[in-house]
C-alpha cells in the first residue's frame, strides 16, 4: 500500500508531542503553559491533537509555538528528514512552481499575440470602412499607435 503524506494537523500533532517530550514536559504542563498565554486547552484535547485524532486551528498552532518557545516552522517540518533534505524538497517545489509560472506566462504571451493580431484586423477593417472620413481615420491611427506604445512606468532605483 502506498504511504501518504500526513495531514498538516497530524504532522503538527506529532511535532508537538516530539518537542514537548524533548523539553521534558507532561501533557498537563504544556496545557498550563498554554493557559498562561490565554489559550486554554484540556489534557484530553491536547492528547487527541498529538495522536492526530483532532484537527488544530491557527490559534492552536500559534499557541503551541509560543508555549514551546519555538519557531512555527518547527511544527510543520518532518522530523524524519534532515535540514539538507528539507531544503532539497523546498528547492524542488520552488523549481516546479517556477516552471508552472513560466508556462503560464508563455501561454499568456501567446494569447496576447492572438488578441493583438485580432485588434490589427479590426483596426484595418475599421480604417477601410471609414474611407472618406479622414478625421475618423486619424482617430483609428492614433488608437493603434497608443496600443502599440509601451506604457510601462519607469521606476527610480
Amino acid at each position: 500500500m502506498e504511504q501518504t503524506e500526513p495531514t498538516p494537523s497530524r504532522r503538527v500533532g506529532a511535532n508537538v508531542r516530539r518537542l514537548r517530550s524533548a523539553q521534558g514536559l507532561s501533557l498537563a504542563e504544556l496545557c498550563d503553559r498554554m493557559a498562561a498565554i490565554d489559550h486554554e486547552m484540556s489534557v484530553p484535547a491536547l492528547s487527541k491533537i498529538e495522536r492526530g485524532e483532532r484537527r488544530i486551528d491557527v490559534d492552536d498552532f500559534v499557541a503551541f509555538a509560543n508555549a514551546l518557545s519555538i519557531d512555527v516552522n518547527a511544527l510543520l517540518t518532518d522530523p524524519d528528514i534532515s535540514a539538507g533534505e528539507h531544503l532539497t524538497q523546498l528547492w524542488a517545489r520552488h523549481s516546479e512552481l517556477m516552471t508552472e509560472r513560466r508556462r503560464a506566462a508563455d501561454r499568456l504571451v501567446e494569447e496576447l499575440a492572438v488578441i493583438d493580431k485580432q485588434l490589427d484586423t479590426v483596426e484595418s477593417e475599421l480604417y477601410a470602412a471609414l474611407d472618406g472620413r479622414p478625421d475618423l481615420q486619424v482617430a483609428v491611427t492614433r488608437a493603434r499607435e497608443w496600443r502599440t506604445t509601451d506604457h510601462t512606468p519607469e521606476v527610480d532605483n
